[in-house]
């Protein structure tokens, strides 16, 4: 257990199989009666609706909210088959809950409609520090615009949060988890707020080139690109990262697009090339501006950006982390994903691999966001 400046932090695994073993194991290790919130994300091996129903059972009367996941991140690093669990409690942490159903019908509305509500748990005062985290499910395709709805009703609100997964074959298994419930088709909305320091954390190490392509044909509600530059997208694409063969899911991933927002570059993943075209890990509209990216170091950006955040908050208690899937398989063809779970180890933290990461109003990809704690007594490690 970690605590400083009267935060208390509580983590756990547990591999059990059994929906009902692994939530009384996990209860073991993290159960808190008095904690403002417990967190927990598990692999779709489980029965989700059976295991929503058990961990909030199990750590009743406290609040549990998480996803399912494309591989978990705990105690041990990078695991998979199992579920991880947090519970943080502070006399000045307090959270309010909102959940939008039917993205897929109107995501915009739902994500509006659910910060709203997560925000009127939190009247009538306000702490020092205020951020929201969200999860979305990310088979409904729908997260540029709930997040949007969020943005743009509480504008003042920095957000942070990744998509729900699953393993990407079959019908989707995606669920978030919320009141003892999995849900699919919906995001959810958490808004902490805190006299503990809370930052929204956002790191990626793929950097743009300078060449250019413009969309010129697209469909943005299903994520494909059939023209750039008023040609073939998969062909121009293969010219731009010098495939001299066809284009596989594994080299896609590792070459991603930029778009620019507000001056700063946002990635956009390439998730596979569909005949002549592309299928992207997020919207991409007609008209847009597409920079190539290549890949920098993961490791070093990766310490250096946990680093800064730890030093800036005065050393990170906890950690909430949302790693996207296609980092993930980057680092497991590059051979670094020990390595990279021990750094993310080293700091009080669970989380999981996405389906795309929320940062502000942004759906992103290939890049890792996290919610921090900081003011930990002593330093971040132990």
């Amino acid at each position: 257990m970690r605590s400083g400046l009267g935060l208390k932090v509580r983590r756990g695994v547990s591999h059990q199989r059994d929906e009902v073993a692994a939530a009384n194991e996990l209860a073991a290790t993290i159960a808190n009666a008095n904690a403002a919130l417990a967190i927990f994300f598990a692999s779709p091996v489980y029965d989700p609706d059976r295991l929503a129903r058990e961990v909030a059972l199990a750590l009743h009367p406290v609040p549990a909210i998480g996803c399912t996941t494309a591989g978990e991140i705990g105690p041990e690093g990078f695991t998979s088959d199992s579920v991880v669990g947090m519970t943080l409690e502070a006399p000045e942490l307090r959270v309010g809950l909102g959940l939008g159903l039917n993205i897929t019908r109107s995501a915009f509305r739902g994500g509006s409609a659910a910060v709203r509500s997560a925000l009127q748990g939190l009247e009538p005062t306000r702490a020092s520090y205020r951020v929201g985290m969200c999860l979305v499910d990310g088979r409904s395709l729908r997260e540029e615009s709930f997040v949007a709805g969020l943005a743009a009703a509480a504008p003042e609100v920095p957000i942070v949060g990744g998509s729900a997964s699953d393993e990407l074959q079959g019908p989707p298994r995606a669920r978030v988890f919320y009141d003892g419930e999995a849900w699919a088709d919906c995001g959810l909305v958490a808004v902490l707020d805190s006299e503990v320091p809370l930052r929204a954390v956002k790191t990626e190490h793929m950097t743009p080139t300078a060449e250019r392509v413009v969309v010129t044909s697209a469909e943005p509600g299903e994520r494909v690109v059939h023209e750039l530059n008023g040609r073939p997208a998969g062909e121009v694409y293969a010219e731009l990262i010098g495939a001299r063969g066809p284009v596989d899911n594994e080299l896609a991933g590792r070459n991603p697009f930029a778009m620019y927002v507000g001056g700063q570059p946002y990635v956009r993943s390439v998730m596979a090339v569909e005949g002549t075209s592309l299928r992207f890990a997020c919207a991409i509209d007609k008209g847009s501006v597409l920079r190539p990216m290549v890949p920098g170091d993961m490791l070093a950006a990766t310490r250096s950006a946990l680093g800064e955040i730890d030093r800036d908050v005065g050393g990170i208690q906890a950690m909430v982390a949302f790693n996207c899937l296609g980092r993930f398989l980057e680092s497991e063809a590059l051979g670094t994903t020990a390595q990279i779970g021990e750094i993310l180890a080293s700091y009080s933290l669970i989380g999981f691999n996405t389906f795309g990461e929320q940062y502000n109003a942004l759906h992103v990809n290939h890049t890792f966001t996290a919610l921090a704690f900081g003011g930990a007594e002593g330093g971040s490690r132990g």
